[in-house]
This record gives structure tokens, sequence and C-alpha cells, in this order.
């Protein structure tokens, strides 16, 4: 069984949306019958994990609030201005 996920948009009639390209990877004509699973999106439970990982450097919190201090000192808009 061919396994697709995508987002669907129910159109006024009440049917859902299809997009040509999943219909034609799936090789699907008039009057092909299809199992559906209907899930409806939670915008309160999105998955963030893609945003997951493990920080990169070996700053211990002491250190990365000091360099947050020394990046404010630096006045980047007049330093770049040629006046």
């Amino acid at each position: 069984m061919k396994n697709i996920k995508y987002i669907a948009e129910v159109l006024p009639d009440g049917h859902l949306s299809l997009p040509e390209k999943i219909k034609k990877r799936l090789g699907l004509k008039t009057r092909s019958r299809l199992q559906v699973q209907i899930e409806i999106e939670d915008p309160d439970n999105v998955d963030l994990s893609r945003f997951c990982g493990k920080w990169q450097d070996d700053k211990d919190c002491e250190e990365m609030i000091q360099a947050i201090y020394d990046s404010r000192k630096k006045n980047i808009r007049s330093e770049k201005a040629n006046l």
C-alpha cells in the first residue's frame, strides 16, 4: 500500500483537496478507491522537534551572559555609517 501524507483543505462542497502531483504519483484515476485517515491539525500541539539539538559549545552560564553583555556594548549602526 502506498502512503503519502499532506495537508488537505475542505472545499466548499465538502470534498477534500487532492493535489495533481499526488494523483500522478499514486497513479490515481477517476473513481479510484482510497483509504483515508483524517487527523485535524491542533495549532496548540505543534511538533517543534525539528528545532531540537545539542548545544554546540562548552561555555558555562557566566560566559554566555558576558558574551550577551559584550555584544550590547557595540553600536553596529554607527560603526557602519559613513559619516
